[in-house]
């Protein structure tokens, strides 16, 4: 059995203990063991809340910005989210957004912030 960390800091760290990467303040989602191939569990992944219910509005209005000004590559990536300081939400921004070109990623921000701000 093998235990991959969900929290992306982690992701490819070797020899550091298990209580250090379950301590890190940036690992929000807990672990979810998965079966692999041949039914054998093999690896974590973390719960993600659906969608982007789990992202803050200011993230979110940070991320619609820097979409505006073509501050960020579109197709959005992980890569790109790093670059901008979001690589802490990857997981969950690229749930809805990935593939997406500039009209598609604006109107899936826009359509989630309107919705908050009218609750």
């Amino acid at each position: 059995m093998r235990w991959v960390p969900s929290c992306p800091a982690h992701w490819g760290e070797r020899g550091a203990s298990n209580a250090a990467m379950n301590a890190c303040v940036r690992d929000q989602a807990p672990l979810v063991w998965r079966a692999g191939p041949h039914g054998a569990i093999d690896a974590a992944m973390p719960d993600l809340p659906m969608a982007l219910t789990g992202v803050p509005t200011h993230e979110l209005e940070q991320l619609l910005r820097l979409v505006h000004h073509q501050k960020i590559e579109l197709p959005i990536t992980p890569v790109s989210l790093a670059f901008a300081g979001l690589q802490h939400r990857s997981a969950e921004i690229m749930q809805s957004l990935r593939g997406l070109d500039e009209k598609g990623a604006r109107a899936v921000l826009v359509a989630v912030l309107a919705e908050r701000k009218q609750a």
